[in-house]
């Protein structure tokens, strides 16, 4: 880690600020994506351990899938889908 770090201050005033600040930023985007993944498996958890006490509480498939349904946020793609049958085509166009 240390020569690597050497390589970069070594290389001429331009081009090692531009190596630092390219560094910076996959580390800031590798930073968000893990704590992306960590939130999502820690709902996905609490999702599990919601549908148990439900489950536990001797509620039946249909119950459970229907009060699920009711809580759960709408994602992107159902959004997406809802504003092209409300205006008869795509949000965008590409």
């Amino acid at each position: 880690m240390k020569s690597l770090f050497d390589a970069i201050v070594s290389m001429p005033p331009p081009f090692n600020m531009v190596v630092f600040i390219v560094m910076i930023i996959f580390g800031c985007i590798t930073l968000c994506e893990v704590a992306k993944q960590v939130r999502l498996f820690v709902s996905h958890r609490q999702e599990l351990a919601f549908k148990r006490e439900l489950v536990d509480s001797g509620m039946d498939g249909r119950e459970i899938r229907h009060i699920v349904e009711s809580t759960a946020l709408p994602n992107k793609h159902e959004e997406q889908e809802e504003e092209e049958s409300a205006f008869g085509k795509p949000a965008f166009e590409a």
